[in-house]
């Protein structure tokens, strides 16, 4: 997992932070709050911040700056 430190908690936290606040934008609050207590949306979120991390790795050591 790429996940590690403090610093990566506090990314992925951030990140999920961020999406849960697009779905209630979205949908409204009180929908959301319910869904998201139903339904764990953790590891999907953790799966695109993954994958995110992995291609930003991947474009840098191919010496593409970001």
């Amino acid at each position: 997992m790429l996940i590690t430190g403090s610093v990566g908690r506090r990314n992925m936290e951030a990140t999920i932070n961020q999406y849960q606040r697009l779905f209630e934008e979205h949908v409204g609050k009180d929908v959301a709050s319910s869904i998201i207590r139903g339904t764990s949306l953790l590891p999907f979120i953790k799966r695109i911040w993954e994958l995110e991390r992995l291609f930003v790795s991947m474009l840098k050591s191919q010496g593409n700056g970001i």
